[in-house]
């Protein structure tokens, strides 16, 4: 019912936009990516943190990394049980967290860029998602929540580019 709040989707969920296609390759890429990279790290003799790494660089790889697989995991899961519940806001607080963090690093240019932008798409995608959620629309929560993973998953794809960090991971 328009207006109510509720904690369960009661709306008919509708077919999945295309792009999910895309994001869920992409986003399993990364994962990929992300593990590769963490255990060649860990694995190495080189400190994990390059020395004099930012605060906010620890908190964000720390936030994002799961993020990755748990969000891979809520798309192919069953909805609107209440594990779905539980690991979505796990997922959208860490999403949230990524993204915030994402304005306290600014190592290439040394000012904002414009890969800032999708921190921004992505906050208001899970602000919209959760709003959504809370009052049963299922189709327009889905949208959103596909767009945000959408968003951090293209930043974390170009995390991987010679100089920063994940690609110092990966490619030494």
């Amino acid at each position: 019912m328009p207006g109510t709040t509720t904690t369960e989707l009661s709306a008919p969920i509708d077919p999945a936009p295309k792009y999910p296609r895309l994001v869920v390759p992409a986003a399993a890429v990364l994962a990929a990516l992300l593990l590769v990279a963490i255990v060649r790290r860990a694995a190495g003799t080189a400190a994990f943190w390059p020395a004099g790494i930012n605060g906010w660089i620890v908190v964000h790889v720390l936030a994002v990394t799961p993020t990755v697989p748990l969000g891979l995991y809520l798309f192919g899961s069953a909805k609107g049980t209440a594990a779905h519940r539980l690991l979505g806001r796990v997922w959208a607080g860490l999403i949230l967290v990524t993204a915030f963090t994402s304005f306290g690093i600014h190592s290439l240019t040394g000012h904002l860029s414009p890969i800032h932008l999708l921190s921004v798409y992505t906050i208001f995608g899970v602000a919209r998602g959760v709003w959504f959620a809370m009052h049963g629309d299922a189709a327009r929560h889905r949208r959103s929540m596909i767009g945000a993973f959408a968003g951090i998953t293209v930043a974390g794809l170009f995390t991987f580019l010679p100089g920063r960090l994940m690609g110092l991971w990966l490619f030494g």
